[in-house]
């Protein structure tokens, strides 16, 4: 499991970070990355890692726990001139890695077994 927030802002580290959660997490694993849309960067992270084909699913689930939405709901009634839900709204993407081989990856770590002739 890894756990990501805030780190999709510079338009250069978005493909590292799918590679590196790619390297990172074991076969099936997952990710949560943590990040307001901030002009479109939650979604093009989103399409990276569709396109990267390492994952075999990516779910740009939202907004997250009931306690943030009832606090952005509080903000904008109250029209804080702070409040920026393109920079502050927190959305959730989770990330699944693809499985190498399912059952069959098992079988191919085992050890090859040497014939003793003596």
């Amino acid at each position: 499991m890894a756990i990501c927030s805030d780190c999709l802002f510079f338009d250069a580290s978005r493909p590292h970070l799918v590679r590196c959660l790619s390297r990172l997490l074991r076969p099936s694993g997952r990710a949560i990355v943590v990040a307001p849309p901030r002009s479109g960067t939650r979604e093009d992270f989103v399409r990276l890692a569709r396109e990267s084909g390492q994952f075999s699913s990516v779910d740009p689930g939202g907004g997250g726990s009931s306690a943030v939405a009832s606090a952005e709901k509080k903000l904008a009634l109250e029209r804080d001139p702070r409040f920026d839900p393109d920079r502050h709204w927190p959305g959730v993407v989770e990330l699944c890695k693809k499985a190498e081989g399912g059952m069959m990856a098992i079988g191919r770590r085992r050890r090859k077994r040497v014939k003793n002739d003596s």
